[in-house]
């Protein structure tokens, strides 16, 4: 494989702000590292666990700094405020592989969750400021509007989102997986785990970690912590990623979250309150002034989307599920509700799981969701609980949700109680 000679992708490859440098193969796959050490090569033969990044992001902090941010567009209608419009082009020659055509969707499945939950929209184009998605190596991203052509690549190393993922699963597995976290980092994205907070939530294991790779997982100097940290964030690495010897690089101090880190399939709830607090809260903030996206299937920039609406209520007479089974079942998501009286607390087993593929971060899962309910709750796929999840305040609610990304068999067993 070579490496390119394009001076433009050089020069902005040893930029402080760029996504890193590409793997590509590996085991469990894998993206970009920070400090160049092995742009274009290929990943050690023990490389685990993948998840790709942006490095460098150490002394400024973007998803505050206005003059980063993509700007709006400009309003021809009195009355009427949009949000940006945001330019894309595509350079698809290089692609040996997925086919062009599935490498084309994942950008646009990626622009379309974006646009179904804020005031964003995409338009290919290269007119002005503009992101240029190119099958380059691995995967990286500049953060924030960087001005020009702004190159954001998409190659190999991309693919594969877990060390459980087959060649057969990769293409349908890994749909927007990266396009997701990429462009979100273009427009401005931190890492999760780079929180100045981060330390309460997670332990980083450096020991486990390959050569020159420390940055990436660095802790930004003033990054906000006005949203609660989100372990399901697509912004958040995986429990393996960038490993040495297949152990972890993070753990989570609640070990019922360690599966629930590095999914990227899509943008969590608290993924889209971000993305809407930096760029949408000047649209829908007053009914005076609305744009027609805030009519009918509108977005209320405040709120973003519901974080899943439970569609069968548990009550105290049925504090037991009985097995609850799939056969051949598609994809599917299901959503239960748990509600306590005001003076009582709400405890809950879950007691068998069967059909979840064990992954570093669960894609067919079941979810616990307890606390607050816009945060992404543990998820799991391997291990059963160690014991019974308790709300932490009296008279709360807890959702359920039992998700299957593949077409199998699946079967899970649950029971809660409700104590004063």
């Amino acid at each position: 494989m070579q490496v390119s000679t394009d001076n433009s992708e050089s020069k902005l490859l040893r930029s402080k702000r760029y996504g890193g440098f590409g793997y590509y193969g590996g085991f469990g796959g894998g993206c970009d590292t920070c400090g160049g050490g092995y742009f274009g090569g290929y990943a050690p033969s023990n490389f685990y666990g993948g998840g790709c990044d942006m490095c460098g992001a150490l002394f400024t902090n973007w998803e505050t700094d206005e003059k980063y941010h993509w700007p709006h567009q400009p309003s021809t209608t009195q009355g009427v405020r949009y949000g940006p419009l945001i330019n894309y082009t595509l350079d698809w020659e290089k692609i040996v592989e997925p086919p062009s055509f599935v490498w084309l969707k994942n950008i646009l499945d990626a622009h379309k969750n974006i646009e179904e939950n804020t005031c964003i929209r995409f338009a290919n184009s290269s007119e002005g400021d503009h992101i240029h998605y190119y099958w380059g190596y691995g995967c990286h991203s500049l953060v924030g509007r960087n001005g020009g052509k702004q190159w954001l690549s998409l190659g190999p190393g991309c693919w594969t989102v877990s060390s459980h993922t087959s060649k057969d699963d990769i293409w349908s597995h890994s749909r927007k997986v990266n396009a997701v976290h990429e462009t979100l980092h273009a427009l401005g994205s931190n890492h999760e785990q780079s929180r100045q907070d981060r330390d309460t939530f997670i332990k980083i294991n450096e020991e486990n970690m390959i050569e020159n790779i420390s940055d990436a997982f660095a802790v930004i100097a003033g990054s906000p912590t006005g949203n609660p940290y989100d372990f399901g964030s697509c912004m958040h690495y995986s429990n393996g990623a960038f490993s040495k010897n297949q152990k972890p690089t993070i753990e989570t101090l609640d070990k019922n979250y360690q599966h629930t880190i590095g999914y990227r399939l899509k943008l969590s709830f608290l993924d889209t309150k971000a993305l809407n607090h930096r760029y949408c809260e000047h649209i829908c903030d007053d009914t005076t002034w609305i744009t027609p996206d805030c009519r009918n299937n509108g977005k209320n920039p405040l709120y973003a989307e519901c974080p899943g609406e439970p569609n069968i209520l548990l009550t105290p007479d049925t504090p037991e599920m009985e097995e609850i089974r799939w056969f051949n079942a598609s994809k599917f998501t299901c959503y239960w509700r748990i509600q306590a009286p005001a003076d009582h607390y709400i405890g809950v087993n879950l007691t068998k799981m069967e059909g979840f593929k064990c992954e570093q971060s669960c894609y067919s899962f079941v979810e616990i969701k307890y606390g607050n309910m816009a945060n992404s709750g543990p998820r799991f796929c391997c291990d059963l609980p160690t014991e019974t999840l308790f709300t932490e305040v009296v008279g709360h609610e807890v959702i359920i949700i039992t998700h299957g990304y593949k077409p199998g068999n699946y079967s899970v067993n649950l029971s809660y109680s409700i104590t004063k």
